[in-house]
């Protein structure tokens, strides 16, 4: 179901589009369990889980997002960040109200009082300036990326070595424009922008 790199990551494998549904079945028991445990996959479990409501609530693109997931499911929008957020938001990792998101000029801001910190708790953020497939081997499932003006978080890899993602940006959706609704947000993505950090969870 999944491989192990050199450096020890589980790399989830995704052959033939289709998600290996006992893995994130697992991990969704784990998250729910009276203690509390959470590790750096839990979010792919989320990110799952929100990616489906999308496309079955018709959620659409758009920079007009709600700043909680409460507010999200009213409006039925998102983009790119935000749907990272209502991730962390549901994961009891934000709160409502704390949103960040990477700017044109490349640097990450951090929306509402206490995001940052609250975020460094769980998270160290990496510098990396790199595109995608020059960080390929460092990656590790969980990590969230930015970009100038775009985050994602990585999945890891298919059965043809190609990288897959969580990404609700634009193209995830069927007009590929704002407006349009959401279609595909677990995808393949041969990027040409460079991650310029990762957040990863510590331990």
């Amino acid at each position: 179901a999944y491989h192990k790199r050199s450096e020890g990551a589980a790399v989830f494998k995704t052959g033939g589009g289709k998600l290996r549904e006992r893995i994130y079945s697992n991990y969704c028991k784990r998250i729910k369990r009276s203690d509390g445990i959470m590790d750096r996959l839990s979010l792919l479990v989320k990110a799952k889980e929100t990616a489906e409501y999308f496309t079955d609530k018709k959620f659409k693109y758009s920079q007009g997002v709600a700043n909680s997931w409460a507010g999200a499911k009213k409006k039925k929008v998102s983009n790119c960040a935000s749907y990272v957020c209502y991730c962390l938001q549901q994961l009891g990792i934000l709160k409502p109200g704390q949103l960040f998101y990477c700017n044109r000029n490349g640097t990450v801001i951090y929306k509402g009082a206490g995001t940052k910190t609250a975020i460094s708790k769980r998270y160290r953020l990496i510098k990396v300036n790199k595109l995608p497939r020059d960080y390929k081997n460092k990656l590790k499932p969980g990590d969230i990326c930015f970009y100038r003006l775009h985050t994602n978080i990585f999945a890891g890899v298919n059965d043809d070595n190609k990288m897959v993602w969580w990404d609700a940006g634009k193209a995830s959706t069927n007009t590929k424009k704002a407006g349009g609704t959401y279609k595909k947000i677990h995808r393949v993505i041969n990027g040409n922008q460079k991650i310029l950090y990762v957040l990863r969870w510590k331990g």
